[in-house]
């Protein structure tokens, strides 16, 4: 009897035990996910704030770069920073870049400043370029409305 008596106590210290080691596990899971999700977005922060000190550079071959990238990578958070710098230039080639991030943004405000900075330049490069770049927007525009058209004419034909 006091065998028996010594093996439920065991048992119940035992399952003790390994319930609370589980919880501790479960807690500190948890805890790890919520940090691991934590940590995306101050990374992301950090180099939203690194790409605005970029953008910011005195070093113009680093703003240039950081301009080039945030139009191939659509980063539309510095719309109004390019479209700040794009008014302030003065020499062609970085005119044509930051119209040429702003066309890949693709938004109505970029291409509206594109348009509106080719009205305002007497430089002939500049606005042959800026031309082509808004013909070419709008034939993208035109087929992509198209493709629109035609995707909502199916969807109605299908019900």
């Amino acid at each position: 009897m006091r065998n028996l008596q010594t093996t439920k106590r065991f048992s119940a210290y035992f399952f003790f035990i390994v319930l609370i080691i589980a919880v501790s596990t479960q807690l500190n899971a948890q805890s790890y996910i919520t940090s691991k999700n934590l940590s995306k977005y101050v990374k992301m922060d950090l180099a939203m704030k690194n790409l605005k000190r970029s953008l910011e550079s005195e070093n113009h071959g680093v703003k240039m770069s950081t301009v080039e990238h945030v139009g191939r990578y659509r980063l539309s958070n510095f719309e109004d920073e390019l479209i700040e710098m794009l008014n302030e230039e003065e020499g062609t080639k970085d005119k044509q870049i930051m119209a040429l991030s702003l066309s890949q943004i693709g938004s109505l405000k970029s291409i509206l400043a594109i348009n509106n900075s080719v009205t305002n330049s007497e430089d002939n490069e500049y606005n042959n370029f800026c031309d082509e770049l808004l013909a070419n927007y709008n034939v993208y525009d035109k087929l992509r409305s198209e493709y629109f058209e035609v995707l909502v004419v199916n969807l109605l034909e299908t019900k």
